[in-house]
């Protein structure tokens, strides 16, 4: 016991806690673990108790609860402060989904971002999710549920983090209701049928011939394997085997926040070697006669990087140039337009008959962008009864229930022809043949 001030006596007990009295009051405090550096994290209390005994009971459940690991510890971090903190802690992702889960987090922070997170009450999210439902976007119409939806999610595992962390007791997005969401997963599947894909691939081929369309060869990769766009910008030469006729996916080309960059693939399924048919190597080697011919026309501007999809000079192809050759294949597939195109007067007169023929021959695609070139893959290898196994396994997704899921309408649309098949009427009999009756 050590007399401090008048009417103001500490009692404390070794690793138990202390207390002292404060008028006719009682105070109390403990210290519960350590930190990082191993300093002692003390907690007070504000509250006081009317006894003594109060107080040191005060204590043993406050230990108790720390012990059961249900207890917060006192913090005055911020929301936003916080926000940063958890999106530091996504070092196993890629830096573009982090910036875009932050710019998510922003649209909540502008409401409670000032709060201490210990503060936060489930009111306040309740509130900042009804203001984000109304709030009007730049384009004037309201927020995208969708978007509503991330932004939930993110505000959810965030405050998850922050109990694990023992900052707070319980998530105060519990109870705050899910946004709801209808997405009709049959329209967000774009691509092409038979009749089309045998389309673009004339359109394209014609393009390629004539000069017009560089990077042919590469989206027709895409249409006939379902590689993705990133995957197709990545391929190198060393991961075609000729003698085995295998492709090795191991990498990818795709956007970050500080421009473009060379990564692993999207999953670890996505890591793949698959079998490609004799059409697939076969385009592959026009590629590779189409390089060596830029190589002897530019020596000094060429840079070897063992790049398929190569720039004029041998470097990396930015993916938004796939988008647009994909944009031309589309504008010279209208017949109508096609006369009017402004590149065709760089057509070769030898080449322009073969071109023209090809386009007034069939209808305008419809718009699609390279990610459809994958849809358009696999949906037409399960209309062609391809083994979904298969199709899951190039696709590179990490289980066929992914790719049932994906393409479930599908099946649902063989289910309903062959449903719609046996109410059609049955075809009349053959006519009796005439026999003379004696």
């Amino acid at each position: 016991m050590t007399r401090t001030a008048k009417n103001k006596t500490k009692k404390g007990v070794n690793g138990k806690g202390t207390v002292w009295r404060e008028g006719n009051r009682f105070r109390w405090q403990c210290t519960l673990g350590y930190t990082t550096d191993a300093k002692p994290k003390r907690l007070f209390i504000g509250g006081s108790a009317a006894t003594e005994q109060e107080a040191w009971i005060r204590i043993s459940e406050v230990k108790a609860d720390h012990h059961r690991k249900v207890l917060a510890m006192p913090d005055d971090i911020t929301v936003a402060e916080y926000a940063e903190r958890w999106l530091s802690r996504h070092y196993d992702i890629e830096a573009r989904t982090v910036h875009k889960y932050g710019v998510e987090l922003r649209y909540a922070l502008e409401y409670i971002g000032h709060l201490r997170v210990q503060d936060v009450e489930p009111h306040h999210l309740h509130d900042v999710m009804a203001r984000l439902a109304q709030r009007p976007m730049k384009h004037g119409k309201p927020i995208a549920r969708q978007t509503l939806g991330r932004i939930r999610t993110r505000l959810n595992t965030m405050f998850n983090d922050a109990v694990i962390d023992r900052i707070i007791y319980q998530n105060p997005m519990i109870g705050v209701k899910k946004v709801k969401v209808e997405i009709n997963k049959r329209a967000k599947i774009r691509a092409l049928d038979f009749e089309q894909e045998a389309r673009f691939l004339a359109v394209g081929a014609a393009l390629h011939r004539a000069g017009l369309c560089q990077l042919w060869p590469a989206l027709e990769l895409m249409v006939r394997t379902g590689f993705r766009r990133g995957e197709t910008a990545g391929l190198k030469w060393q991961d075609i085997n000729y003698q085995t006729g295998t492709i090795t996916i191991t990498r990818a080309r795709v956007m970050d926040v500080q421009g473009i960059k060379t990564a692993s693939t999207k999953t670890e399924s996505s890591d793949r070697v698959l079998p490609v048919p004799p059409q697939v190597l076969q385009l592959l080697d026009r590629q590779k006669e189409q390089q060596r011919q830029q190589r002897q026309h530019l020596p000094e501007a060429w840079t070897e990087r063992d790049i398929v999809f190569a720039t004029n000079t041998g470097d990396w192809t930015h993916p938004d140039n796939f988008n647009r050759a994909l944009r031309s294949i589309i504008a010279w597939s209208d017949p109508d337009r096609v006369a009017a195109h402004e590149a065709w007067i760089r057509v070769p007169l030898e080449q322009r008959t073969d071109l023209q023929r090809v386009i007034v021959s069939g209808s305008k695609l419809p718009h699609i962008s390279s990610h459809d070139l994958r849809h358009t893959y696999a949906t037409l290898a399960l209309r062609r009864k391809i083994d979904v196994n298969v199709v899951s396994k190039a696709l590179g997704h990490k289980s066929v229930a992914i790719t049932l899921e994906i393409y479930r309408h599908v099946s649902d649309d063989e289910v309903r022809a062959a449903i719609a098949q046996t109410f059609q009427p049955p075809p009349p009999p053959p006519p009796l043949p005439n026999r003379i009756l004696n």
